[in-house]
C-alpha cells in the first residue's frame, strides 16, 4: 500500500445555512457571489439584540469594503432610535475562502488582500495561506513568497518523485543495466517521499480533489 505522508486536509466550508457565529437565516440569505466575502455587523445594534448588517463582496478594494462598511453603520436602527452613531462592527460571518479562518476583528486589510490572492492564485494559495498563516499569506510579497513555494499539482507525492527526481531516464538505466533481473527492480519512491519530507525541503499538501500541491 502507498503511504500517504505529510499531508493536510482543509475544513470544509460551511453549508449554505451554517453561519461561523450565530447569524440568522434571514440575515444570511442572499444572491449566491460565488467569490469571497464577508458579513459584517453593526456592534451597537448587535448588543441591543438587533441583528444588523451587510454582506460585502471582499474581492473589491480596502477603501470599497470600508465605504460599504459605514454605509451599513449608517442604516444602524440604533441610531435611528438614538441618535448616537454606530461605529464599530464586527466581522460574523464570511464565504467562499475556502476553509480558511478569518477572525471577528480581522482587519479589512488582510482580508481584501486575502480575497484578492485567492481570485489571482486558486485553491493552491488557499492551501499555502493555511501552511503559512494568514499573516504571512498577506504580507507585501506574499505573491513572490507564493510563486516561489509552489510547484505545482500531482496525482501524488510518489507521482512527484517519480517525475521529477528519478524521471523516466533512472527507470530505463535500471531496466538496461538490470538485464534478466530488472523485472525483479523497483524504485521505492515512497522511501524517496519520506527522505524529502525528513531534510525538509518539500511539502505535500492535500488538495481536496484527489491529487497533491507541491510546495518547496
Amino acid at each position: 500500500m502507498t503511504e500517504r505522508v505529510n499531508y493536510i486536509q482543509l475544513a470544509p466550508e460551511p453549508a449554505a445555512s451554517e453561519t461561523s457565529s450565530g447569524v440568522s437565516q434571514q440575515e444570511q440569505d442572499r444572491e449566491p457571489a460565488g467569490q469571497p466575502a464577508i458579513y459584517v455587523a453593526s456592534l451597537s445594534d448587535y448588543n441591543n439584540g438587533i441583528l444588523h448588517g451587510a454582506w460585502i463582496d471582499a474581492t473589491q478594494d480596502e477603501t470599497e469594503v470600508q465605504t460599504a462598511i459605514q454605509a451599513m453603520l449608517d442604516n444602524s436602527p440604533t441610531t435611528r432610535g438614538t441618535g448616537e452613531p454606530a461605529e464599530e462592527f464586527a466581522i460574523h460571518d464570511y464565504d467562499s475562502f475556502g476553509g480558511l479562518n478569518l477572525d471577528e476583528n480581522e482587519s479589512i486589510a488582510t482580508v481584501t488582500a486575502l480575497a484578492r490572492l485567492i481570485g489571482q492564485q486558486g485553491q493552491p494559495f488557499i492551501v499555502w495561506a493555511d501552511i503559512v498563516g494568514i499573516e504571512s499569506a498577506t504580507a507585501e510579497d506574499a505573491t513572490d513568497q507564493f510563486t516561489s513555494a509552489y510547484a505545482s499539482e500531482y496525482d501524488s507525492a510518489e507521482d512527484y518523485a517519480r517525475k521529477m527526481i528519478a524521471g523516466p531516464g533512472l527507470e530505463a538505466a535500471i531496466k538496461k543495466a538490470g538485464g534478466s533481473l530488472a523485472p525483479y527492480i523497483t524504485i521505492d519512491y515512497a522511501a524517496m517521499v519520506r527522505n524529502m519530507i525528513g531534510d525538509g525541503d518539500i511539502y505535500f499538501a492535500d488538495s481536496g480533489h484527489g491529487s497533491v500541491y507541491v510546495f518547496h
